[in-house]
């Protein structure tokens, strides 16, 4: 069997592949041409169908590894989307917003309570600390201060998000947020290409394209009647020539012997 694969590959059938226009020429050399077409194209014909099994293993390896990818994706997408919920039951539908506003009313305060200090200062340096300017200047600081302290560490049950420990509230809520998102592009891009794989593998369509059908030859292609003629030719005058040369220096011998 070793021997007839060799043979086969070797003597029987050649096969020229051109890389740059990505073509394959196929061809047989058999003594009847008919014989030699049935085998071309029963070669074309296995060369397609073993061409569209590896298509259709490709493509089911393909599919395996986008589906697992793909029920990972849900399954973290279901996650987060429950984090994301959980966390909202508690901080709200958007607690960035509701952080926004109290900071701004924090941030006026403050800025209401250094322009205040900077005012007592000037009054103390004009007036003395007794008097009722500078008292009452006190007075609206402490207050100011006071609404500010319990702006920060507000403990109204109404509210379920305090301005203390907010910003971490909101880094959560925004890397929860961005975790659905990043869930829902993966889940997106994923599901084409499942639904794209699960069609490859379910393909038989012919993958090979013939240019030119196989024929039956008019032409012999090997061996060469011409150059056969002509070995042969050289073959006896060589042969001729050695026997004439041979038998002429027999003939010498004998003579001078004699």
């Amino acid at each position: 069997m070793q021997k007839a694969i060799k043979d086969m590959r070797e003597n029987i059938v050649y096969i020229v592949k051109d890389i740059v226009s990505g073509t394959m020429d196929v061809g047989v050399y058999e003594k009847d041409p008919v014989k030699s077409k049935e085998i071309t194209e029963f070669l074309i014909r296995q060369l397609d169908i073993i061409n569209i099994e590896m298509n259709r293993q490709n493509a089911k390896n393909q599919r395996d590894f986008i589906q697992e990818r793909y029920e990972s994706s849900i399954t973290d997408l279901t996650h987060a989307e429950d984090s994301l919920k959980q966390f909202q039951d508690v901080y709200g539908i958007s607690p960035e917003l509701q952080v926004i506003e109290v900071s701004e009313l924090e941030i006026k305060l403050e800025a209401e309570i250094e322009s205040e200090k900077i005012k007592l200062e000037l009054l103390e340096k004009i007036l003395t600390g007794n008097q009722d300017e500078v008292a009452y200047q006190r007075e609206k600081i402490i207050l100011l201060e006071q609404r500010l302290f319990k702006l920060q560490n507000s403990t109204d049950n109404t509210s379920k998000l305090q301005l203390k420990g907010s910003p971490d509230v909101v880094l959560n809520f925004i890397r929860l947020k961005r975790n659905v998102e990043i869930q829902n592009k993966i889940l997106s891009v994923l599901l084409p290409l499942y639904e794209q794989a699960k069609i490859e593998e379910k393909k038989e369509m012919p993958t090979i394209l013939v240019l030119d059908q196989p024929f039956v030859p008019d032409e012999k292609t090997k061996p060469k009647r011409i150059i056969t003629i002509l070995a042969f030719m050289i073959i006896g005058f060589i042969l001729s020539y050695g026997f004439f040369f041979v038998k002429k220096q027999l003939k010498r011998i004998e003579g001078t012997t004699g």
